[in-house]
């Protein structure tokens, strides 16, 4: 039997997760709004967006952005729009733009590591996400990209480092579990990769990938012969 834990079906999984799933749509990210109309549109891009009428929400918050050309908010609303479209590049321009804006921006930059990540460079995505959690250190989104980002390259040590400190600030969130969780199946640590999976599956029951996952290490850890999950 191979005793591997599965590996295969967590990238298609840690890029769909990633690519904007943490990016929260916030419309307070920037409170100073000094163009009446440029707010307006903005307020409509946001609704469109939450409503997933992406071509719409681009077109309203394009709008913002060249009404407001300083509207951080608007702009990083945009890459997100752009992003959900497919458009990676373009999303990338926006939360770049965002970010000049605003450097303290720590939705952009979320946005931005997401973008660089779906793009490969994974470098780029790790200096994003570490600018990310100095802005915001008790936030977890980052610091699950980032030990997603970790565990993409390989650097599983680092990937575990990050999911259980996300763990640790925020303990209800069953995402942070099942990713430690899966780290830890890779690194053949089943009965914590067990523990986590239940507890992330007690959290939120319908979390699929922490069902499909504690399945397998529980059937792992139980060596029981048959045919390999990769």
């Amino acid at each position: 039997m191979n005793h591997r834990f599965p590996i295969q079906a967590i990238q298609a999984c840690l890029v769909v997760y990633t690519l904007l799933l943490f990016v929260p749509v916030n419309a307070h990210a920037q409170r100073r709004i000094t163009t009446r109309g440029a707010d307006q549109h903005y307020q409509t891009g946001m609704q469109l967006l939450e409503r997933q009428k992406l071509d719409q929400a681009i077109a309203e918050l394009s709008l913002a952005t060249k009404l407001n050309p300083a509207f951080a908010a608007a702009h990083n609303a945009l890459g997100i729009a752009l992003a959900r479209k497919g458009e990676i590049n373009e999303a990338g321009e926006s939360f770049r733009r965002a970010i000049q804006i605003n450097p303290r921006l720590y939705e952009a930059r979320l946005g931005l590591a997401s973008v660089l990540q779906h793009r490969g460079d994974l470098t780029g995505a790790i200096a994003a996400l570490k600018e990310a959690i100095v802005l915001k250190p008790n936030e977890v989104d980052a610091r699950l990209l980032l030990g997603a980002t970790y565990q993409q390259m390989g650097d599983l040590e680092s990937a575990i480092d990050q999911f259980r400190e996300a763990v640790r600030l925020k303990p209800d969130v069953a995402e942070a579990h099942s990713y430690l969780g899966y780290a830890l199946g890779v690194k053949n640590l089943l009965q914590d990769s067990i523990s986590e999976f239940e507890t992330a599956v007690r959290l939120k029951p319908d979390l699929a990938e922490a069902q499909y996952y504690l399945g397998a290490a529980r059937w792992f850890s139980n060596d029981v012969t048959g045919p390999s999950l990769h």
